[in-house]
């Protein structure tokens, strides 16, 4: 019996998903400036943290 070679195995790739070209998602990688920034909230915006609620004037 033949012992498995370095070449039986197929390539892996250890690169985060994000930064494959052919991987779906927003552009930019792990390595955007943006990658682990949330959002700013609006400074209108009064309701508490974690309300999810849908807020109308209408």
């Amino acid at each position: 019996m033949d012992s498995p070679t370095q070449d039986d195995e197929p390539e892996r790739d250890d690169s985060a998903p994000e930064d494959r070209p052919d991987e779906p998602g927003a552009e930019g990688g792990s390595d955007s400036p943006a990658a682990d920034t949330v959002p700013a909230a609006p400074s209108d915006d009064d309701s508490p943290a974690g309300d999810t609620d849908q807020h109308s004037d209408a």
